[in-house]
């Protein structure tokens, strides 16, 4: 499974991570709004894990979830190489986390 950027990551995000998560993508790339729910759909759709920072995802999970799955990273402002770095280093956790079916939100600091 691929993830999905959402509007509020950096677009730069999908080629900086290319070799750890292959296939990512953000949602500015594929011209979808910056809605919630038309981004969860596209996700569901097309098998990709959303990563975001918006707390509104959360209620998405619980409302409609499993299938879907969401990555909230829940550090505050930073730089896109900061982001990097954390997904990088939370990369086993991730898999995991997709790998689990019964497992829809997954919360990094």
């Amino acid at each position: 499974m691929s993830l999905l950027f959402d509007a509020h990551l950096a677009p730069a995000l999908p080629q900086i991570l290319a070799i750890e998560f292959p296939g990512s993508r953000h949602v500015g790339d594929l011209g979808l709004s910056a809605s919630d729910r038309a981004i969860w759909e596209f996700a569901l759709q097309n098998g990709l894990v959303v990563v975001t920072k918006d707390a509104d995802f959360e209620n998405i999970v619980l409302l409609h979830a499993p299938p879907g799955k969401v990555i909230r990273l829940t550090m505050g402002n930073c730089r896109t190489s900061d982001v990097a770095d954390c997904l990088i280093s939370a990369r086993s956790e991730i898999m995991d986390f997709i790998s689990a079916q019964d497992e829809s939100l997954l919360l990094i600091p």
